[in-house]
């Protein structure tokens, strides 16, 4: 047996022990079918428990599970939907609270789904077939001064009793089983500080429904796969981790930091790794000139995402990687002819590269980022924005280099070009998206401007060679 599965079983083995049960599992309807307008309650009155069971979803369906609930509205309410990453919340999702945004099992398959709330502490996993590899898909702690909008101030831990609510189509669920806990039990996992909701962004974004995801985050410099889940349960921000795919190293130290992925084959082998381990979104960054030459929709079509930046550009038949100052020059032109060149470089790289989102945008090398606002000029700003209206591509709002701006923002808002959130770290200071979501605020984006996957339109359109690299 494959050292992986073992580890899952003892995993499983540990979770679902009933350690601190009050009792064995109270009488609780094992079977449960609900449709559109349906609600089943169980009639149980508990605190902490472990709610286990499988569910079934006809395809579109939507139905809820209630905790904690009474008549008078109160209660938290774990979603069960299914679908594409589209901007609607997903199976596991704790309902305007921790919202997720990429469903781990499909519709029309029996799946696994386990709750289990310890005092003040909340954990929802979620699964199809095997067992699951992680503790959950949400965890979150109530604080002394939870946030709430008007309409979700009954959202908060007290005891109560359970209901299934259908919402659309048809849900089915089976095997259910109700473990209540002993009073003051624990979560062990529950030991990173959380944010103060009365004064958290993040959590004001998800009352509102509105998608909080960092598309934009590397495992490198220290930052690790665990490491995003870890914060993604604690901050309730969703992850895209992403690799970049680059082709062929010639030179060592070829591409930019971090791994490089050479080949189709090597992409797959890393996504099907990734996609079985880790309960986030998967990107391709088209890092440098040469991936379109390097990579075909045999690995394309299986990321959720594929970005590119302009932060490489190619100049006398050169890759020039902007950022690093041993090979950045301008080769002779003055920075207003280099501005030129580079909005043109910009144009190339946007229509002839098809990736879904333009990141580190409008990037300037280090000794003229303090001229952004001259050199960027609305004429400039413009023809890179006509380009990404034209295919589509969304606008990175970077949190931690601050980019596009403000300005840069609002002109894309008002062409209806839908943006993403993105870090491009480079170590393990991440931060919380504060930048972008003050440009939410400052900005008037709304969730309907925010882009998902499947607003994709990458796999209609086809590479272009438009560059002769000498290497």
């Amino acid at each position: 047996m494959k050292a992986g599965v073992v580890a899952a079983m003892m995993f499983a083995s540990a979770a679902f022990a009933p350690a601190g049960a009050a009792q064995s599992a109270k009488p609780c309807p094992s079977k449960v079918e609900v449709s559109a307008g349906k609600k089943v309650a169980c009639g149980q009155d508990v605190r902490n428990f472990m709610f286990r069971g499988e569910a079934w979803l006809s395809k579109g369906a939507e139905a809820s599970l209630w905790f904690h609930a009474d008549s008078s509205g109160k209660g938290y309410e774990v979603l069960f939907h299914n679908g594409p990453v589209d901007g609607t919340r997903k199976t596991g999702s704790l309902s305007h609270i921790r919202n997720i945004y990429r469903s781990a099992v499909q519709d029309e398959e029996w799946f696994t789904f386990v709750v289990k709330v310890r005092e003040k502490n909340v954990e929802v996993n979620v699964w199809a077939g095997g067992y699951s590899m992680w503790p959950c898909v949400v965890r979150y702690t109530e604080g002394e001064r939870p946030y709430r909008l008007p309409q979700y101030a009954k959202m908060v831990f007290s005891r109560g009793d359970f209901v299934f609510e259908g919402r659309k189509g048809k849900a089915k669920f089976r095997d259910v089983v109700l473990t209540p806990l002993k009073d003051g039990v624990t979560n062990a996992d529950d030991i990173f500080p959380y944010a103060d909701e009365a004064t958290d962004p993040v959590i004001r974004l998800q009352q509102e429904d509105f998608p909080v995801i960092n598309y934009h985050a590397h495992a490198k410099g220290g930052f690790s796969p665990k490491m995003a889940y870890d914060k993604s349960m604690v901050d309730g921000i969703n992850y895209g981790i992403a690799v970049n795919i680059y082709g062929k190293l010639v030179h060592k130290g070829d591409g930019g930091v971090g791994r490089m992925i050479e080949t189709d084959g090597e992409a797959l082998e890393y996504l099907g790794q990734m996609i079985s381990a880790f309960p986030c979104l998967h990107g391709f960054q088209g890092e440098g000139r040469k991936w379109t030459m390097s990579f075909t929709e045999k690995s394309l079509a299986k990321c959720d995402y594929l970005f590119t930046d302009s932060m490489t550009v190619v100049d006398r038949n050169r890759q020039i990687r902007l950022y690093r100052p041993d090979e950045m020059t301008y080769n002779g032109r003055a920075p207003e002819e280099w501005m030129e060149f580079y909005v043109d470089q910009i144009e190339k790289i946007l229509t002839n590269e098809p990736a879904d989102i333009y990141v580190n945008p409008l990037y300037l090398p280090r000794e003229l980022a303090p001229r952004f606002d001259e050199l960027w000029t609305d004429a400039r700003v413009g023809r890179v924005l006509d380009v990404l209206a034209k295919y589509r591509i969304a606008l990175e709002i970077n949190s931690l280099s601050r980019l596009p701006g403000h300005r840069v923002i609002r002109m894309a808002k008002a062409r209806g070009i839908k943006f993403t959130f993105g870090t491009n770290n480079q170590d393990a200071n991440i931060g919380r998206l504060e930048w972008a979501l003050e440009a939410v605020k400052e900005c008037g984006i709304t969730k309907e401007d925010m882009w998902f996957p499947s607003d994709s339109i990458r796999l209609s359109r086809k590479p272009v060679i438009y560059n002769k690299i000498d290497e």
